[in-house]
């Protein structure tokens, strides 16, 4: 079974320091968890979670060695065993702010509505969602 939730509360202001954020996404063996508070100076922080024993050496190779495939990708990547779990360690240059990607998806938009059409990526995740939206639809009125 797979299962879905999503909760958001907006405040009319920030908290002090920053904005928080924490979002999960549960896996058969490991949870991927970002959180953003006073303990990560505000800013987004990816943590593997294993839902076994954090201290598996097994669980350790596997998640060092999925970091080594990324690499030529996202170079720099590293992992350090925290108290919140795995903390992924992504180099400066690979991160952006809120703004900075709000700037960049703006573009990407104005570049679709100039050319007139979406990006071939873009249609595809469109289709996928919908698709999957109308069979759940479907399937909940069986």
């Amino acid at each position: 079974d797979l299962f879905a939730k999503v909760s958001v509360e907006w405040g009319f202001t920030n908290p002090e320091g920053g904005d928080t954020h924490y979002s999960s996404l549960r896996g058969t063996n490991a949870n991927l968890v970002v959180r953003q508070n006073v303990e990560q100076n505000f800013q987004a922080t990816l943590y593997v979670e294993p839902k076994s024993n954090s201290e598996s050496v097994e669980f350790e190779e596997i998640l060092l060695n999925s970091l080594d495939e990324l690499r030529d990708r996202f170079p720099g990547l590293t992992a350090e065993q925290t108290d919140f779990g795995w903390k992924i360690n992504v180099p400066e240059e690979l991160t952006e702010t809120h703004e900075e990607h709000f700037t960049r998806v703006t573009e990407n938009y104005l570049d679709a509505l100039e050319e007139g059409q979406l990006p071939e990526w873009e249609r595809t995740n469109l289709l996928t969602k919908y698709y999957i939206t109308t069979q759940a639809y479907e399937l909940s009125r069986d």
